[in-house]
């Protein structure tokens, strides 16, 4: 019962081809590879369909392992990496809490969007670096809680001036 002739086979191939042009890229290619070798196979060789089927499996699998390295190689590293990152463009900048870190959760505000934030417990005006990510919160060190700022602000201000008059 040799339903299964090698003609079939490259008719696949190059209907497989044609599909490719539409715009698959690149994945129906190694299935047309695979096709037009059984085909070619199945004309030199008398094999039944079974093996056909066989040999079509396994070309299938091995010309879309090589298909895939070719494009490895091909693929060439972004220079934009954190084009769809958006909050790693944040990494490294220092800015104030909009909103009290409390139990690991707060606010900040960057780039006149505020944005959740992840860390350590402080109050709100305490300045925060952004050190990093997590999914879609920002991870912050605390550089200066908000009293320690109104601290030093009050010391630079009780301060007394060389002619001994203190300054407003």
């Amino acid at each position: 019962m040799e339903w299964l002739a090698y003609w079939h086979w490259l008719a696949l191939g190059l209907l497989l081809l044609v599909a490719e042009s539409l715009g698959a890229a690149g994945f129906l290619m190694a299935f047309s590879v695979a096709a037009i070798i059984t085909g070619t196979l199945a004309f030199v060789l008398p094999i039944g369909w079974q093996i056909q089927l066989l040999l079509f499996s396994i070309m299938s699998l091995i010309s879309a392992y090589f298909w895939w390295l070719f494009l490895q190689k091909r693929a060439k590293p972004s220079d934009k990496p954190n084009l769809n990152r958006p909050l790693s463009g944040f990494v490294g900048r220092t800015t104030r809490l909009t909103e009290a870190l409390v139990d690991g959760r707060g606010k900040v505000r960057l780039n006149d969007s505020n944005w959740f934030v992840t860390g350590p417990d402080a109050p709100i005006g305490s300045q925060v670096r952004i050190i990093g990510t997590d999914q879609d919160l920002l991870v912050a060190e605390i550089l200066k809680t908000a009293e320690a700022s109104e601290q030093d602000h009050g010391q630079q201000q009780g301060q007394a001036s060389p002619d001994g008059v203190d300054e407003p």
